[in-house]
């Protein structure tokens, strides 16, 4: 019998790549990393004989070695959202999973194992995902061919707060105090309801908090005596829409501010311009910074793989990095496309007949499904099939499922069922998309949020019709409430794919190293 490869998922979430390279039979997915809790029961469910472990930004190397030996493989997704304009809009300038991406990286230089996969979102290829330049970050970081500065809008207003005064030799001298998620959704929640004219006393109040914390320790009494003034002429709560947009616009730059500082961001210089604060912030993209920390000892092949040539009933589309240990004088090879093309109908067409729950409880339902024979029969494994659920729709989502057709979207309807929408042309082409069953599924994310639709019944779609359109057999069973189910369906990596990938991982480590 074939030797098997061990190998550590971090990032595992439910566990699509993991299962994908136990299909193969020749890996053993010795451990595994997963933070989430509910992902956790469901990788525990489903892969008992994996070690699982919580935090990756805890692991212990050294132990990890001592307790399983030596990894052949590392596999995982660490989520990345990168920077960009619409990230600005969610108050902080550095998402903290950006950091997970140098983890991932950690976790190879640490454990040097044989072959790896990094999976990741399209666009982690593209220059909008960057890493900031930081105290922490060597020298030669500045050769990059990306390394270039950009002007980051800190403040715009008049109203004479000196933010510069927090910037000492070249970082944000920040005072000690720290924002909680509560004043980020507070923000969040005001501005979207100062727009209808409606505020919440104790949103607002919260918001004030803060600003009276930072008065109380800010370095610079020039700092503070303005927004001291502010906070007097507003005591009474009566807040004029003119005075609350500067006060939202205050929070948001102390909150970026607080942001560049503990990220430990390098700020090259100031400016105002029409009374505008900008920082000038370095940055080199993700992309540059994996190749030249792991190009040194790794012969590394990325590609964007679409799951649909793989046998996958969707279209999802994901960068991808294979990387081989030079020592074995060859490249992974991306697997060879499959003949095979899938639609919706394929994946759920006997689940058509029957009745989705809207019970969270864990009660299998049957569909006959044992008796399927045309595509993707091999994803009805078990006569027994958990998580045929779905959430209960308002009246109003009735409506429109009624009234959009194969194929179509949000953007199908009539105005009169958009009222609910501040800026229906905002909404995206996957808001209430009903699934044509002759095509592939768009890609899978949180089809709850989304409002998927049923390709032929007005309902929305279930966890396991989404976890087929995901290519994760019949057997394989979701925990958690609801969403937290459709929330970890839709960050899988499909099965189907990830077995494809992990049998080209093996191709190459079976041709052995040069001696």
């Amino acid at each position: 019998m074939a030797d098997r490869y061990k190998v550590l998922d971090i990032f595992a979430g439910a566990g699509g790549l993991s299962l994908g390279f136990l299909q193969t039979g020749r890996f053993e997915i010795t451990a595994a990393f997963e933070n989430n809790k509910a992902a956790q029961e469901t990788y525990k469910i489903n892969h008992t004989g994996t070690v699982l472990y919580n935090n990756v930004l805890e692991a212990d190397f050294d132990k990890l070695i001592q307790t399983h030996g030596h990894f052949d493989v590392i596999i995982g997704g660490p989520p990345c959202q990168g920077f960009s304009n619409a990230n600005r809009q969610h108050n902080q300038l550095i998402n903290m999973n950006n950091r997970l991406v140098k983890t991932y990286v950690e976790f190879i230089n640490s454990l040097s194992p044989e072959a790896f996969l990094l999976e990741n979102v399209k666009m982690l290829g593209s220059k909008t995902h960057r890493f900031f330049y930081s105290v922490n970050d060597p020298e030669e970081v500045k050769t990059y061919g990306s390394f270039n500065s950009e002007d980051v809008l800190i403040y715009g207003g008049d109203f004479g707060i000196p933010f510069e005064k927090l910037i000492i030799n070249d970082c944000v001298n920040w005072p000690n105090i720290k924002s909680e998620p509560r004043h980020h959704i507070a923000l969040r929640t005001v501005k979207r309801r100062l727009n209808k004219g409606k505020i919440a006393d104790s949103e607002i109040k919260l918001l004030f908090e803060l600003l009276e914390s930072f008065c109380a320790i800010a370095p610079d009494p020039e700092l503070t005596i303005p927004i001291r003034d502010f906070l007097q002429q507003t005591k009474d709560l009566q807040y004029p829409l003119d005075e609350m947009i500067t006060v939202l616009n205050i929070i948001e730059a102390l909150l970026r501010l607080e942001d560049i500082a503990e990220n430990k961001i390098i700020v090259s210089s100031w400016k105002y311009d029409n009374s505008r604060l900008y920082l000038s912030i370095n940055s080199y993209t993700v992309i540059d910074y994996l190749n030249h920390e792991l190009e040194k000892e790794y012969i590394l092949n990325p590609e964007i793989p679409n799951a649909v040539d793989y046998g996958v009933p969707q279209n999802r589309e994901r960068y991808i990095i294979l990387g081989i240990r030079r020592k074995y004088g060859r490249q992974i090879e991306f697997p060879r496309k499959s003949d095979m093309v899938t639609n919706v109908n394929d994946a759920i067409a006997d689940l058509y007949e029957v009745t989705p729950s809207e019970n969270v409880e864990d009660t299998p339902v049957h569909s006959g499904s044992q008796k399927y024979t045309g595509a993707l029969q091999n994803l009805r494994d078990s006569k027994d099939i958990y998580n045929h659920i779905i959430t209960k729709s308002t009246p109003i989502a009735m409506q429109r499922f009624a009234n959009i057709k194969q194929g179509m979207n949000f953007h199908s309807l009539g105005q009169d069922q958009k009222k609910n929408y501040a800026d229906p042309s905002r909404t995206q082409n996957s808001i209430y998309l009903r699934l044509d069953e002759n095509q592939p599924s768009a890609t899978v994310t949180n089809v709850r949020k989304a409002m998927w639709i049923h390709p032929i019944q007005d309902r929305a779609i279930s966890v396991r019709e989404a976890a087929r359109l995901q290519s994760f057999p019949d057997s394989f069973r979701f925990s958690g409430t609801k969403d937290q189910q459709y929330q970890q369906v839709g960050n899988a990596v499909p099965p189907m794919l990830a077995k494809a990938l992990a049998e080209s991982v093996v191709d190459a480590l079976d041709s052995k190293p040069k001696p």
